[in-house]
């Protein structure tokens, strides 16, 4: 899955809808790896794309001002 999330961040014919949420699952994965640095650009870059397709951006802000799950506590 990771590898295809990355994909779409990469891909310049992307629909902006897939390219948010591919940033925002990645941010996801790695929250949960306890990777909270990488999380957190993944969250950013999902602002910077500004599409807000299924309530996005809030998720991307929620996702930079505090980490995905507990599994990291």
């Amino acid at each position: 899955a990771e590898r295809r999330f990355e994909d779409t961040t990469r891909s310049a014919t992307a629909d902006p809808s897939m390219k948010v949420w591919a940033y925002i699952y990645l941010g996801q994965l790695y929250d949960l790896e306890c990777e909270r640095d990488r999380a957190t650009g993944y969250y950013e870059q999902a602002v910077k794309v500004g599409d807000n397709t299924r309530n996005a951006q809030t998720v991307a802000k929620d996702g930079v001002a505090k980490p995905f799950g507990d599994a990291c506590k």
